[in-house]
């Protein structure tokens, strides 16, 4: 049993799903404050024997000074740290051993001072792979919403496990305003929900849920405990390998009719709550919201079965299917441009 204090998070998704067979993994956040102050409490997370990765924020060190201090049983993959060690900031990921992982420098090189300090590590499991992002943000959540929108993009199209784990200086507690509403009906889009929702920092009578897990799992445990590095609760969640269908993802179709439907919306939308919010930044933020809601319901994420996709690259192994099909497309191609191959094309189709 570790020494931590365990709480369970008392927001889990509504109607949680529990699985109770084992083996299950985890990953879990913290923020540090400063790793020299709370090595020690770090290394308890061997007490979590299921972790199999450990995502810190705020460990205010050079990338020098950091790879000094050894998290046990734990190897460092990526990191993200400021220039001095007299600078706040900083994330890193680590990973457990001997599980195999590499650094996603092409998303880590997308980090920028203050608004998306991210590291960021890939690691397969029994066959599934898994992205892990550790982030740090203070300032503009719009640069946040911006990067998060060009990673998410490609890792959902590549049928991804997605941990976005962090410090979002966003109290996702304030459901549907201003920037965590925002925030959160953005991640929405790409299947993604946080799997926190119980405070994550207490300073006396202040309470926020600043920190979360976001992910994109359906099925999970998450709880919060306290290490007593620093004024904020650490996260964890715990899930099983076994309960995910890798051959089930969810992407968004896009075609004439929803686009068009999309165009619809917009144009009935009464703007006049935009342009009677007096603040720039909250103009933004309420034409941000209705946007998204319009985006989110007209381009609904649609569960694909990959194994039907999966079988059609079998059959493009065989030499004559694959020239029938090479063939196709080149007459498919001219027939849009001219109509003497529409013919041609159908006849060969």
């Amino acid at each position: 049993m570790s020494s931590f204090s365990i709480q369970v998070a008392s927001g889990m998704l509504k109607s949680p799903k529990i699985v109770t067979s084992e083996p299950k993994i985890s990953i879990i956040h913290l923020n540090k404050q400063s790793i020299t102050t709370s090595i020690d409490a770090i290394n308890l997370v061997e007490d979590h024997d299921e972790c199999f990765a450990l995502c810190l924020t705020e460990h205010w060190k050079t990338e020098d000074q950091l790879r000094d201090y050894n998290v046990k049983n734990f190897k460092l993959i990526s990191s993200y740290c400021r220039g001095s060690s007299q600078e706040h900031g900083g994330s890193a990921v680590y990973i457990k051993e001997p599980f195999i992982a590499k650094a996603r420098e092409d998303i880590s090189s997308l980090s920028e001072r203050s608004v998306f300090e991210c590291s960021a590590a890939e690691v397969r499991i029994d066959g599934k792979k898994i992205v892990v992002l550790s982030i740090y943000r203070t300032e503009n959540p719009q640069i946040l919403i911006d990067k998060l929108d060009q990673i998410l993009c490609d890792l959902v199209d590549k049928d991804s496990i997605i941990f976005l784990a962090g410090d979002f200086n966003l109290d996702m507690l304030l459901d549907g305003v201003g920037w965590p509403g925002t925030l959160k009906t953005f991640l929405s889009s790409f299947d993604i929900k946080p799997s926190i929702k119980d405070y994550t920092r207490i300073q006396g009578n202040k309470k926020s849920c600043i920190d979360n897990i976001f992910t994109n799992l359906d099925i999970f445990d998450s709880v919060i405990f306290n290490p007593h590095t620093s004024d904020h609760t650490a996260q964890k969640v715990k899930f099983e390998l076994n309960n995910i269908d890798s051959n089930i993802t969810k992407k968004r179709i896009f075609n004439n009719e929803n686009k068009d439907y999309f165009k619809l919306m917009l144009s009935n939308v009464d703007w006049v709550s935009v342009i009677e919010t007096l603040e720039v930044d909250d103009q933004w933020d309420t034409f941000m919201n209705i946007v998204q809601k319009i985006f989110v319901n007209c381009f609904p994420l649609k569960e694909i079965n990959t194994t039907n996709k999966k079988k059609c690259q079998q059959c493009l192994q065989n030499d004559d299917i694959r020239n029938c099909k090479s063939r196709l497309d080149i007459l498919f191609t001219l027939s849009s441009n001219n109509d003497e191959y529409k013919d041609i094309y159908r006849a060969e189709k």
